[in-house]
């Protein structure tokens, strides 16, 4: 799990994320994700579909099976299907 914060900085990096990535959540914590965990060549693209998310234009349902790679600790490119869920905060109507 990955936790983001509304400005798409991580905020939760849990033991399986370290253990992927290779990477300690001092390290990543408070960093933007796409700078942070995905490669050079996908921060444009994916940076935008985050921002996008993050913004409620693809709407709050979750969205599944969103295939991506992400850039580990030795350099290495890993495949990762990624699931992302809206999570109201305490500014949120009910």
């Amino acid at each position: 799990i990955v936790g983001l914060d509304r400005d798409g900085r991580i905020r939760l990096f849990n033991r399986e994320a370290e253990r992927v990535t290779g990477l300690g959540r001092e390290e990543v914590f408070g960093a933007p994700f796409h700078e942070a965990l995905l490669p050079q060549a996908l921060h444009e693209e994916q940076a935008v579909l985050l921002r996008s998310l993050l913004e409620g234009r693809e709407g709050r349902a979750t969205i599944e099976d969103l295939e991506s790679a992400i850039r580990t600790r030795a350099g290495k490119i890993r495949d990762v299907r990624w699931q992302f869920a809206y999570a109201p905060g305490d500014d949120d109507d009910m």
